[in-house]
């Protein structure tokens, strides 16, 4: 709807700062903004505001002046002096304005890149972008609720200045929409993304302006905000190979939104590139990922796919099949997905389980799928019985055993075979033999199995008495012989690619395998008391104390040395990683890594902006920590999603 608004100033896509400067010597003002939120990039700004020769400096006693400021602004960039001497020299009355007229907290002052003096002015809380632009805001609104001397209007489209005697008194835009109210109340939270909903709880349509979706002043809305979910393609592994072509670290990101959009980055062959299926990408519930491509299934049961064709990324064989999903499940190269009768719909490389045609007709009441990481599937029936398809080699044939696959209750897969539980407690193996297909050395062992954990060559159980047996390769883990004695009241076991890591009930740890792969713990032995938890990357472990210290092993280029962060380790919540790399949130909700800075080892470049990280995700090459307000940054391997600069626009 078209609308024309007149006021003493119209600002149209411009300062708050100057709105709120009009306000304030008595003029009348209406601010139109084309974007959802008024604000723009500033409300993304993490570092701060630049003033020289603030009152807070002044306290500090921190020597800077307008000219010293003026001197180090024309050392980079496009020399223009008079410009920037008009923003040197009226930076520390922008500073002391936003202090005494909104009472801001921006007592911080540190010196950043380019800078000879401590000039960027922060508070202690939430970002300084956000902090300022809401208090202009409030501030805006506070007059506009008393008077008639402020109005703000966002997704704003003005089309016509409205002009008297060459004066400009006004201007014509289209009607605000539910789009804008969304910003406007995810802004005000602080959250990401998310969905309004009307006192009936119906959600509105973003697009709909507010006079059609029947919204009048006093109504109560809901934002229905959900956690932001990340997905991640690209493989762990203990070596540098590739897949015909495909180096395994090229990565990427998706990110499902709390309103159900996606927003991806990294290699674009890996599925950082979405833009093709964009459109598509609505009201989206829950992604998978291959090594090379993601699939998103939508609120409709629909699926949306994009990424490498051949390894997933094109389902476009099989779209009509695709009606009302209800999970998927992938290995390296293809995906299997459930359908709401317990039917299954496969695509992707027909030699890795991409092709299901030859056991079509037994995956009937399908419950859940498990798959092999190089090649294969395994699908658990109602019954309890099990069907495979896939690379033989992967486990994709369980003919040999499958008389003994009844009353199967769950199963675990290293990357060549599988192993499932029984209800008994009793296990079932198949796939490569050297790598976990073949338990017969230690099936009579294999009884009260409670849980499996595997490497990429190895299978470790955990008994009902705590105790464990593990087999397949030895290198990879396959052999406890050697710690078999320690092995007692185990809780919990963690894997790398070729060792375990076993937590026991007293929280000290006993390790097996390669030692390259973090096989033996004995040069922090002593260290190892009261662990709480254990991550694991390909070639290292990390485990979190009590006390929320860290100890470390493993190769020490990969993250099994952490003593250059070791002092900051404190406080630790929790640990992901990447192929090389760690990442660990702090109770503050800050972030230490370290490992291979090539994998996310390194996030100095982006330190300052890690702050109120609430979870993080990994992918083979980068690491991505979820803000508390929803946005997400990422860092490591480029190619490997290492870089969400691109993106930062779409959090909010």
């Amino acid at each position: 709807m078209m609308r024309t608004v007149t006021a003493m100033m119209v600002i149209v896509d411009a300062s708050m700062s100057a709105a709120n400067t009009v306000v304030e010597h008595g003029g009348r003002v209406v601010l139109l903004d084309k974007s959802s939120f008024c604000g723009g990039n500033s409300t993304k700004a993490t570092s701060g505001i630049n003033g020289a020769g603030t009152k807070t400096q002044k306290a500090k006693g921190i020597p800077d002046t307008a000219e010293i400021f003026t001197q180090d602004t024309l050392k980079g960039g496009a020399k223009k002096p008079e410009l920037a001497k008009l923003l040197c020299v009226n930076s520390a009355a922008d500073v002391d304005w936003l202090v005494d007229k909104f009472n801001l907290d921006l007592s911080l002052v540190a010196r950043l890149g380019g800078h000879s003096q401590p000039r960027t002015h922060r508070g202690k809380e939430r970002f300084p972008g956000m902090t300022i632009t809401y208090a202009l805001i409030q501030m805006l609104e506070k007059v506009a609720e008393k008077t008639d001397l402020a109005r703000i209007i966002t997704k704003a489209k003005v089309f016509q200045l409205v002009t008297d005697k060459n004066a400009c008194v006004g201007c014509i835009y289209a009607d605000a929409s539910v789009e804008s109210l969304t910003q406007r109340a995810q802004l005000a939270l602080g959250t990401g993304k998310g969905r309004l909903l009307n006192a009936a709880g119906e959600v509105l349509d973003r697009a709909a302006t507010i006079h059609e979706a029947r919204l009048q002043s006093g109504d109560v809305l809901t934002l229905h905000v959900k956690q932001v979910q990340l997905a991640a393609t690209g493989a762990k592994t203990e070596e540098d190979h590739d897949v015909d072509g495909l180096d395994v670290y090229w990565a990427a990101f998706a990110a499902l939104l709390g309103d159900g959009s996606v927003v991806t980055w990294g290699r674009p062959e890996s599925g950082g590139d979405s833009s093709a299926v964009q459109q598509q990408l609505k009201d989206v519930q829950q992604i998978q990922a291959s090594s090379f491509a993601f699939a998103a299934i939508l609120s409709d049961g629909f699926v949306v796919t994009w990424g490498e064709h051949d390894y997933g990324g094109d389902s476009s064989g099989v779209q009509r099949q695709l009606k009302n999903v209800q999970q998927i499940q992938a290995c390296y190269g293809a995906f299997a997905a459930i359908l709401h009768d317990g039917s299954v719909v496969t695509w992707g490389d027909r030699d890795v389980g991409g092709d299901s045609s030859a056991v079509q007709h037994q995956l009937k009441h399908v419950q859940q799928i498990q798959a092999s990481n190089d090649g294969a599937f395994a699908a658990i029936l109602r019954d309890g019985s099990v069907v495979t398809w896939g690379d033989r080699e992967c486990g994709g044939d369980s003919g040999a055993v499958q008389e003994q696959l009844k009353d199967v209750q769950q199963i675990q897969a290293s990357n060549f075979a599988f192993a499932a539980i029984r209800s008994d407690g009793s296990v079932v193996t198949w796939g490569h033999p050297d790598h976990g297909g073949d338990s017969r050395a230690v099936q009579q062992q294999l009884r009260n199995v409670q849980k499996i954990q595997a490497s990429n060559r190895a299978f470790a159980a955990v008994l009902r008495d705590g105790s464990v047996v593990a087999w397949g390769d030895p290198v990879f883990g396959g052999d406890c012989s050697g710690v078999q004695q320690h092995l007692l009241h185990v809780q919990h076991i963690q894997a790398s690619c070729g060792a375990f890591a076993a937590v026991l009930g007293d929280g000290s740890v006993v390790t097996w395998g390669d030692s390259w792969y973090g096989g033996s713990s004995s040069a922090v032995q002593v260290q190892l008391n009261d662990v709480q938890q254990i991550q694991a990357a390909s070639c290292a472990f990390a485990a979190i104390k009590g006390d929320g210290s860290v100890v470390t092993w493993g190769d020490p280029g990969d993250g099994g040395d952490s003593s250059a962060v070791q002092e900051q380790l404190k406080d630790v919540q929790q640990i992901q990683s990447s192929n090389f790399a760690f990442a660990a949130i702090l109770g503050d909700g800050s972030v230490v890594s370290w490992g291979d800075s090539g994998f996310g080892g390194d996030s100095t470049a982006i330190q300052q902006q890690l702050i109120n990280v609430q979870r993080i995700q990994a992918s083979s090459g980068a690491l991505a920590a979820i803000l508390n307000d929803g946005s997400v940054l990422s860092w490591g391997d480029p190619e490997g999603g290492g870089d969400s600069r691109d993106v930062q626009d779409n959090w909010a």
